[in-house]
């Protein structure tokens, strides 16, 4: 950090930096913390039980990458068990989903660890009140041809995105978890809609009023 940076008054701009990096951060914790429920609800039978699966998802080990990881795999097995009664092609199609949400999670979580554990550079560009609110992160990570600088936003704008991409995801989440915990299976094209561009939200549910 630089000498003084922390008496420096905070520009408009810096305080549009800090507001966009604290609302994903927030968002990503958000999602995070649809997972672990989610994988909690679907494998507890009751509340007693809820309780004893909690202790396992809330240790300190249980970082996301895992946590996805665990859920993946659970929605997986209800997904293609014929134990689980799943019906085989919604099965292959929950699947195909949760293949679209893995790729878009890993993206999500490894801006956020680039992030979060960058070298921060927030403050003015050029004269303070220029309008520019663009940072500078570094984040160097080994490779097999020596150090790389990771790719991470470099703007407000950048950030609103990235924050936007976790809400959407959490609705494809939110979604999987619907089509292997209701019984009986609900149909998947009231739940998924696919695309050339991939699986999306249908929007064309009908309201149980």
């Amino acid at each position: 950090m630089s000498e003084g940076v922390l008496d420096q008054p905070c520009s408009p701009e810096m305080a549009e930096q800090y507001a966009a990096l604290g609302r994903f951060v927030t968002v990503f914790e958000d999602t995070v913390n649809l997972v672990r429920t989610a994988t909690i609800g679907l494998l507890a039978s009751n509340r007693r039980s809820e309780k004893l699966v909690s202790i396992a998802f809330h240790s300190s080990v249980m970082t996301a990458a895992p946590l996805f990881q665990v859920f993946r795999a659970v929605v997986g097995q209800i997904a293609t068990d014929e134990a689980f009664g799943y019906p085989k092609q919604q099965g292959q199609d929950i699947l195909s989903v949760m293949n679209q949400i893995a790729g878009a999670f890993d993206a999500i979580q490894q801006t956020r660890n680039s992030l979060l554990h960058g070298t921060w550079e927030v403050g003015w560009c050029g004269e303070p009140g220029n309008g520019l609110a663009v940072f500078s992160v570094t984040r160097l990570k080994p490779s097999r041809t020596g150090l790389s600088r990771a790719e991470v936003p470099s703007s407000p704008e950048e950030l609103t995105e990235w924050g936007d991409r976790c809400v959407a995801l959490q609705v494809l989440i939110e979604r999987v978890v619907q089509a292997v915990a209701t019984h009986p299976v609900p149909e998947l094209e009231s739940l998924f809609t696919r695309t050339e561009q991939g699986w999306l939200p249908s929007t064309g549910r009908e309201d149980p009023s």
